[in-house]
């Protein structure tokens, strides 16, 4: 008797596969051959005499369909002509079986698509449809946009969720089965990847299987391919680019480029609109793979969409042409950064930041873009780095925009910078602090300086600030103390002169010469 799971696996994907394929993939996921075909037997078996008349009422059904579907996908190649504007997904997706409801999903998730749980909503419903592939896809194009901490704390909520589904923890709990090949099956490693997509599963046959997204993307590709592999005009290949799978698109997107036909350019560029980052970075690459033998086609994009209603396309466009022409394409980048569109804006400092950051003009106009940005949203898919808050932080100091210069180098801290730059932040948070009237927050940034300065010979000058800040708190006593230790410091640095002149001139330091304390410090140094 065949093995049930391979059984079980071949029944649930007969109908999308040939025998040929789902044999390929078996053998691929480790499958002995032998049981293979057993399973293969039983499934793919002649059905019995008595079966053969519903065969044949089934195969005329059958038939009746596929000619439906020949007349449906002709109008569907018919409608793939890119008209003057680049048609939203809406449109150019012509599928009847996608919902109103999925509609409004994926509408939804264009609207907010720089906030990390619009594409854990789409993965999630996406994955309760039983279409774990696109799920996949789009927290794999999450994982890609956002920084890791904002990527893991919406994905952790996803997770929740999910495994509030009693079918899928049930499944999660099975005990692992001897057969790692059962495990290897593209859908199946979705389900536990999915689920414990950072969080790894505790499912040992899943590991040895190598269940990483690597191995992932490699059998969703290869699966594909296989399927595409006898399509060698553009009219075969339009239904692929047009299937619902999204690797199934982008596979698509990737034979396009290598049947190398130009009446294909248009169906590519309607893919650079598509939800699906993967099927938007292979409709990118195809296109710029074809202009090697159609430049003139693809250099015509340029203009054509300029203006595209969809910023997936507009982005795409700087994309591809910062690769084909640079000279054209930087400039444009550069405009971008000031684009209405918050989207437009981040794709254009993401496509500066790909190896042009030694240029001055563009790290100028880079930094300048990050000092100005003030959508919160892409702030925070922008995950500046340190010395970006740096930059914005001595900029805002000098412009004496103090609350700026306190949230940026408080930034600047929590990289755990090295403590020549955590010193510079630490002073700036004191002095910044300290115009603001905040004395004891002051009070704490230079003392953490101080600290950071070892034996270094200024460390009487953070005394200086720190007794400024004492004084200003009518701590007297504390601030005699510090005073002390600041002149000890300049008497060795051969200062001692100028500071005690500075500090009967100092108004921070009125209260504490008001004091006994200031006269008896002050005879110690005269």
């Amino acid at each position: 008797m065949a093995d049930s799971s391979l059984v079980e696996y071949l029944r649930a994907n007969r109908g999308s596969h040939t025998v040929e394929e789902l044999r390929q993939s078996l053998l691929w996921q480790g499958a002995a051959p032998a049981e293979i075909e057993a399973a293969i037997a039983e499934v793919f078996s002649p059905p019995r005499r008595s079966f053969l008349v519903k065969a044949a009422l089934g195969a005329g059904i059958l038939l009746l369909l596929y000619l439906a579907m020949l007349a449906l996908l002709a109008e569907l190649s018919a409608r793939n002509t890119l008209p003057g504007v680049v048609p939203s997904l809406g449109s150019a997706f012509a599928m009847s079986s996608i919902s109103d409801a999925d509609r409004q999903a994926r509408a939804d998730y264009r609207t907010h698509y720089l906030q990390p749980r619009a594409h854990m909503r789409l993965a999630l419903l996406l994955f309760q449809k039983g279409i774990r592939s696109d799920a996949f896809h789009v927290l794999e194009n999450a994982r890609e946009l956002f920084p890791k901490e904002l990527f893991l704390s919406a994905h952790g909520e996803m997770l929740e969720e999910l495994l509030r589904d009693g079918k899928l923890s049930e499944e999660l709990k099975r005990p692992p089965s001897k057969r790692p090949g059962s495990k290897l099956s593209i859908d199946k490693g979705l389900l536990y990847f999915l689920a414990g997509y950072f969080v790894k599963p505790t499912e040992p046959a899943y590991h040895r299987s190598g269940g990483t997204r690597e191995a992932i993307v490699a059998a969703l590709r290869e699966s594909r391919a296989h399927i595409l592999r006898n399509t060698k005009s553009a009219e075969g290949l339009m239904p692929y680019l047009n299937s619902e799978d999204a690797s199934m698109r982008a596979q698509a997107c990737i034979t396009a480029a290598q049947l190398n036909d130009p009446s294909l350019i248009d169906p590519l560029v309607n893919r650079l609109d598509d939800d699906m980052g993967n099927v938007r970075t292979s409709a990118g690459q195809a296109l710029l793979d074809m202009s090697k033998t159609h430049r003139d086609q693809v250099l015509a994009l340029w203009e054509r969409l300029e203006f595209a209603r969809s910023p997936f396309v507009r982005s795409k466009r700087l994309e591809i042409f910062k690769n084909l022409d640079p000279q054209r394409a930087l400039p444009a980048i550069i405009k971008t950064l000031d684009d209405p569109e918050p989207y437009m804006r981040l794709a254009a400092s993401r496509a500066l930041v790909g190896g042009y950051e030694s240029d001055p003009g563009i790290k100028a106009a880079l930094l300048g873009h990050y000092y100005a940005e003030k959508d919160p949203e892409v702030l925070a898919a922008l995950g500046a780095p340190m010395e970006v808050a740096v930059h914005n932080g001595e900029t805002a100091l000098e412009k004496k925009d103090y609350l700026r210069a306190i949230a940026e180098y408080s930034k600047v801290l929590q990289f755990e910078p090295e403590p020549e730059v955590a010193r510079r932040a630490s002073q700036v948070l004191g002095e910044a602090n300290r115009a603001l009237g905040r004395y004891p927050e002051a009070e704490a940034a230079f003392r953490r300086q101080l600290a950071l300065s070892g034996d270094a010979p200024h460390r009487y000058l953070i005394f200086c600030d720190i007794t400024e800040s004492l004084s200003m708190q009518g701590k007297v006593g504390a601030a005699a103390e510090s005073l002390r230790q600041c002149l000890l410091g300049s008497k060795k640095s051969g200062n001692l002169r100028d500071v005690l002149r500075n500090c009967g001139r100092e108004p921070g330091l009125a209260g504490l010469r008001a004091s006994p304390f200031y006269k008896q410090v002050l005879r110690e140094f005269r």
